[in-house]
Formats: structure tokens, C-alpha cells, sequence
């Protein structure tokens, strides 16, 4: 019996010093991921600061767009970080798209924006139509982010809740936070739209009115932009008739690749690249000061996207910086930015 009992105990103080082993074993490597993913997140903080460290010190195009910045880096090719390293970093500027948090009015410059913009996606795909009524999307839009529970005073299309969705949804009544927060309106997700579709076409940061750093953009986007915002009517009458000498002025680039073309303020200094281009081409007062402040020189609004390594594991990140800037100071071609907000930072 005392040999029985003393086999039973060292067999039970066996299986708890193995149970023990085991969950100290699944401990560890708790630990070990935890860790790896607090150094990542660690990593991506510090290279998006010291981006935009660069961007004040430098000056966003020179780091962005000139030959001596990001373009020295081969593509494909991993900067080394200590143990570490980024590669494929991209910086893409936002302000032309359309910002959804503007409050939608009938014949409004904005619901004829947003009418325009859904109408350029579908023909981009061959669809001649996308059979959604464009006001009562606006009209979720607006119930969205007002402050009441009450129907669009605009673009009254029922209450503020969707007993048909599941689970039921209720309108939040606050501005939007985040871009996929416009996938959970049912009138937004009739559209159709793709992920790249949105993220291409709209945004819910930075300023509401849409802009297009002309220094940043290619040709094809300047276009794009231009036919965006023709045929709205006063103030944007002019855009039509003179979109090809704008687009032939504003595509204009440095030859060397060492400098921006454009300088900033864009307007209204009486002495810019853009108003002596004007001048040159006899459009100077053929063109209004709404038209004239859709296009800019600076970023103010900017996607950040690079991929970070760490031993065996690989992370995308993504960060949405808002930038301000200070006076323009002599001698310099293009203010730099003195102040950095930013709106989102994803890593996955």
C-alpha cells in the first residue's frame, strides 16, 4: 500500500511539473510575439517621426519628390534600421480627393462633385449606370454626422436607423472617423464600391475643400482633377473653357528633377510661377479666385505606405498625416512644414 501510494504521488507530481512545463512553454511564447509585435509598432512610430522630422527639416517634395530624397532608393531594396529595415515607402498626396464630410446641399458645388466623382468610377468600369439614387446617399451622408436623430432636412429619405440591417444600426450623429465608417451606411454600400474605388476617390481627413498639389501630381491626374471640377456652373465656369492651356501650364515640371516648378502661395502674391504663366498666355483674369485656390504647391494632406522587416516578420504600414506650414521665407522655393497631425496609423 505505502509503494502504491508513494508511485501514485510521483506520478501526479509528474503530470503537474509537466502541465507546468507546458504552460510555461505557451508563456513564452506570449511573451516572445508580444514582444516582437511591441518592437514593430515601436519601429513604425519611429520611421513615420523621423519622416516628418525630414519633411521639416528638408522640405516635403525635396524628401518626397526630388532626386536627391525617396528617389535613392533602389526599388525593392530594404534600408537597414539596426536588426531591422523598411523598404517599398511611398508618399501620396490626398488633397484633390473628395472629402465626405461635407454637409450636401440640392445643386450644390458638393452633390454635384460627389455626383460627378461616383458617375467617373462607374464609366472607369464600362457601367453606364450605377442605379442608385445619388441624393439618398448624400442623404445618409448628412444624417451621419448631424446632431440630431431627425431626417436630412436636404434630402429627406426616412429616419436615422436600419431595423433591415443585421445587427439593426443606428446612425452615429458625429463627423466620420475613419473612411470605412461610409461602409456601413446601406445606401453608401448599394454603390458597390470596391476598397480601392474608395480610398481612390474620397476621404473624410484633412480640410473639406479639395485641392491638388500640382508639384506632386502627374498629368493624367491633373486631367482627371480638371474634368472633376468643369461644368459645375459659377464659381467654376471657366475650368472648361481653359483646360488645356491649364493643363499644359500645370504639368509643367523641372527638367532636373532638383526643384519644384511651382512655388507657394500659389495665388493671390502677384508674382508666382503660376500667375507669370498666366500672364504669359493672356489668362490672367480669365480665371476666378474659387478656381484659382484649387490648386496649391504644398501637401497638406498625405499617405504614408512602407513595409517593415524584422527577423521573419513582415508588417504594411499605413499613416495619414495632416501637415501645416509657415510663411514662405525668402529665398526658398517651397515653405516647409512645421506641424504634423496625424489621423491614422494601421499596421497589418
Amino acid at each position: 500500500m505505502a509503494l502504491l501510494m508513494t508511485l501514485t504521488i510521483l506520478l501526479v507530481l509528474s503530470l503537474a511539473l509537466t502541465k507546468s512545463f507546458e504552460d510555461r512553454a505557451l508563456e513564452q511564447r506570449h511573451l516572445s510575439a508580444s514582444l516582437a509585435q511591441f518592437q514593430l509598432e515601436n519601429l513604425a512610430r519611429s520611421v513615420v517621426r523621423g519622416l516628418i522630422q525630414a519633411f521639416r527639416v528638408h522640405g516635403f517634395w525635396e524628401v518626397t519628390r526630388s532626386k536627391q530624397g525617396l528617389a535613392l532608393i533602389p526599388a525593392g531594396a530594404v534600408v537597414p534600421l539596426g536588426e531591422a529595415g523598411i523598404s517599398d515607402i511611398s508618399i501620396t498626396s490626398l488633397d484633390h480627393l473628395f472629402n465626405l464630410k461635407n454637409r450636401f446641399k440640392p445643386l450644390s458645388v458638393q452633390a454635384k462633385v460627389f455626383d460627378k466623382t461616383l458617375t467617373s468610377i462607374y464609366a472607369a468600369r464600362q457601367t453606364q449606370s450605377f442605379g442608385v439614387n445619388p441624393e439618398e446617399v448624400m442623404s445618409a451622408l448628412n444624417d451621419f454626422q448631424d446632431p440630431d436623430s431627425d431626417p436630412d432636412e436636404y434630402f429627406p429619405y426616412g429616419a436615422e436607423q436600419y431595423p433591415q440591417a443585421h445587427p439593426a444600426f443606428k446612425v452615429k450623429n458625429a463627423p466620420f472617423d475613419l473612411l470605412s465608417e461610409v461602409k456601413v451606411l446601406p445606401a453608401f454600400a448599394l454603390l458597390g464600391l470596391s476598397q480601392k474605388e474608395l480610398e481612390d476617390h474620397f476621404r473624410v481627413s484633412g480640410p473639406l475643400e479639395s485641392r491638388l498639389d500640382v508639384n506632386m501630381a502627374k498629368p493624367e491626374e491633373i486631367a482627371a482633377f480638371l474634368d472633376q471640377w468643369s461644368g459645375l456652373g459659377e464659381p467654376y465656369q471657366n475650368l472648361e473653357r481653359l483646360k488645356a492651356p491649364l493643363l499644359e501650364i500645370l504639368s509643367q515640371k523641372d527638367k532636373n528633377g532638383f526643384q519644384p516648378f511651382f512655388d507657394e502661395p500659389f495665388v493671390s502674391r502677384g508674382n508666382s510661377v503660376f500667375e507669370q504663366e498666366l500672364e504669359a498666355r493672356g489668362l490672367m483674369g480669365q480665371i476666378s479666385a474659387a478656381e484659382l485656390d484649387l490648386f496649391s504647391g504644398v501637401t497638406k494632406l498625405a499617405l504614408i505606405r512602407f513595409t517593415l522587416h524584422q527577423g521573419p516578420r513582415t508588417k504594411r504600414v499605413r499613416v495619414l498625416v495632416e501637415f501645416s506650414y509657415a510663411i514662405k521665407l525668402p529665398g526658398k522655393r517651397l515653405p516647409k512644414a512645421t506641424g504634423a497631425v496625424i489621423h491614422e496609423m494601421q499596421i497589418y
